[in-house]
């Protein structure tokens, strides 16, 4: 675990390039923050350019999954890939924090979103096909009926 093996999950940074500023883990309950829409400090995920900013820095082991998924490493790989392939596509990606107090401080990536700037466009079907293929069997997975909304997560 990233955490137990390096001093980045102790580097206040960590919180900065994810929620903008710095946590105060003494007023946080359990030593959890989320990252997305049910935190307390935003009400998004992060983008690819964040992801990889905290792969780049060691705070989230490219190698990791979250219960069967995929790696952190090919999580955000897809987030390129889709980007790349149309403009118009918003990557986000949800999952925690844990405190630099307890000893499996961490952050890992639990879900990825998809979605078009532009809600009446359908993702277009070369990043949907790979979506469902790569994704599939993810612990939830929502494609919307009009094909502008998808979302995997692994408990």
């Amino acid at each position: 675990m990233l955490g137990t093996e390096t001093d980045h999950n102790d580097d206040s940074r960590r919180e900065e390039i994810v929620f903008g500023t710095t946590i105060d883990w003494e007023e946080n309950r359990g030593g959890l923050e989320r990252i997305g829409p049910l935190s307390d400090h935003m009400d998004h995920g992060i983008d690819t350019d964040t992801f990889a900013k905290l792969i780049e820095g060691g705070y989230v082991d490219p190698e990791e999954t979250q219960n069967g998924g995929p790696t952190m490493q090919e999580l955000l790989e897809f987030g390129d890939f889709a980007e790349a392939e149309s403009e118009a596509v918003i990557v986000e990606y949800t999952g925690y924090m844990i405190s630099p107090d307890r000893p499996d401080s961490r952050i890992t990536i639990t879900g990825i979103k998809l979605a078009m700037d532009g809600a009446s466009r359908p993702i277009p079907d070369e990043i949907q096909d790979e979506f469902l293929d790569r994704f599939r069997k993810a612990d939830e997975f929502t494609v919307d009926d009009d094909d502008n909304f998808a979302r995997a997560w692994w408990d």
